[in-house]
């Protein structure tokens, strides 16, 4: 809406609570101007002001207080303020899909659940509830088998969900969703690591300094990883992915660069996604090869090809296999298979490789498993507006969390509301020294993406296999 009739309709809107303060429906409309302006505070009271004198009947203005105490991080709040929306209109979809988001970032997946049906009975082609549906089942089901039995789980959540999930995205706007969205840093955090080992590693003058690489992408989405390596003119003589979606492989197959010449600063400008033009240095596509398939039958068959290449070129001393994988780790609970089938691939090279990687990190001290039950000031019901019987609607279950935060110490990693693993940096390096990798870097990425509208934390790792 632009400037002027912004005001415009704000003067009507004040125009029409002044001569009617009980005109509910003049108070949300003004607070919905309010909150286009950015002028939060106001807005809030308008809503307020329309709640009350619709004895909580505005289904509107519920939803955007829900919405207001959800961007400000007070979950109960927020939840109880998407519950009475419901109950002022059973019919509310964006209410019954905000609540689901709200139980799942507290924890709550059984709630989350039945937020997310609700909306799809609303609506069954909501397809973002969908989605979700799907990852809170798939959560929950992991996490009923890991509780419920001695056994170590598998790790790893199931391949045709991720499949199906990534398809989706692919189609969705993937990269637009990763960049802008969820602010995501794992490519620029990978290569940076990348470069700080390099230069380390001349700073300590090693005999046999890799100058060329292989390389090989795990998982690789959209290829917005390989991209930036390509980007800043690594020297790359082969490039090979993998990804488990067919659709994400057919975008990473034909995604193209091209390296105009040295621009006044002495970098290199880049453009992805276009065709070569004259004066370019360089062009191609980003990678060789991509295959659909497990990031453990990938590794295998790379192994084997560069044992069969190193044989028989004896000139490759200096050429080092690089594996990355960016945002993948996170669908992987047992890192073990992964950091074993890395080790031997490292190893096929003759020069001294890395595997670079982002993890998001588990953190017990701020579990937010349980932060959901330590009494935050819950303001509504305070005012005595909401029944107390709403309070026991949804329930996350203290005692089964806790449970599972004990196990998730003693196996280094867990399965988050988000639907991803986080795990735990000891974990990481008593991992890679059992499996003869040698953590070169590590560094903390504060922001490595974002998740319910808040930074995630998160660490890059730069591992090698030892040799020099």
């Amino acid at each position: 809406m632009r400037l002027g009739r912004l005001e415009d309709a704000a003067k009507l809107c004040d125009e029409a609570v002044n001569s009617n303060p009980s005109d509910s429906y003049a108070w949300s409309n003004l607070g919905i101007i309010l909150l286009e302006n950015e002028s939060i505070d106001w807005a809030e009271r308008c809503f307020e002001n329309a709640v009350e004198s619709s004895n909580y009947t505005n289904p509107v203005a519920l939803n955007n207080l829900g919405a207001i105490n959800y961007r400000r991080g007070s979950l109960i709040n927020a939840e109880r303020y998407y519950i009475l929306a419901l109950l002022a209109d059973p019919r509310d979809e964006n209410s019954a899909y905000s609540l689901g988001e709200v139980l799942l970032e507290k924890g709550d997946l059984n709630g989350a659940n039945d937020a997310f049906t609700l909306c799809l009975n609303i609506d069954p082609n909501n397809v973002h509830a969908k989605h979700q549906q799907i990852l809170v089942q798939q959560t929950l089901a992991y996490r009923n088998s890991s509780s419920s039995s001695d056994m170590v789980p598998t790790g790893s959540l199931p391949k045709e969900y991720l499949t199906q999930l990534f398809d989706y995205y692919a189609t969705h706007g993937y990269d637009q969703h990763m960049l802008k969205t969820l602010d995501y840093s794992g490519p620029e955090a990978i290569y940076n690591a990348f470069l700080k080992v390099i230069q380390k590693r001349a700073l300590d003058n090693r005999n046999s300094v890799v100058s060329k690489w292989r390389l090989l992408d795990l998982g690789c989405g959209t290829g917005l990883a390989a991209l930036k390596f390509r980007q800043m003119n690594v020297s790359i003589t082969s490039s090979a992915a993998c990804d488990l979606s067919p659709e994400m492989v057919t975008r990473a197959t034909a995604l193209t660069y091209f390296l105009r010449d040295m621009n006044t600063s002495g970098q290199s400008t880049f453009v992805p996604h276009a065709s070569p033009k004259a004066g370019s240095m360089s062009c191609g596509l980003v990678y060789d090869r991509v295959v659909v398939g497990d990031v453990l039958a990938f590794l295998h068959d790379e192994t084997v090809t560069a044992v069969e290449a190193v044989a028989e070129e004896a000139e490759q001393s200096t050429l080092g296999n690089l594996i990355i994988a960016c945002d993948v780790l996170g669908y992987l609970g047992d890192l073990k298979p992964l950091f074993v089938a890395v080790r031997e691939a490292l190893k096929s090279g003759k020069g001294r490789g890395l595997f670079l990687f982002t993890v998001e990190v588990m953190d017990i001290s701020s579990d937010r498993y349980l932060e959901s039950h330590t009494g935050e000031t819950d303001d509504v019901n305070e005012r005595g507006s909401v029944p107390t019987s709403l309070g026991n609607m949804v329930n996350a279950g203290a005692g089964q969390e806790s449970r599972l935060n004990e196990r998730a110490v003693s196996l280094g990693y867990r399965l988050e509301p988000s639907g991803r693993f986080t795990h735990s940096l000891s974990y990481i390096s008593t991992l890679a020294e059992e499996t003869g990798l040698v953590v070169e870097y590590v560094e903390e990425v504060p922001g490595l993406r974002r998740q319910f509208d808040r930074a995630v934390a998160g660490c890059v790792f730069a591992i090698s296999s030892g040799k020099s």
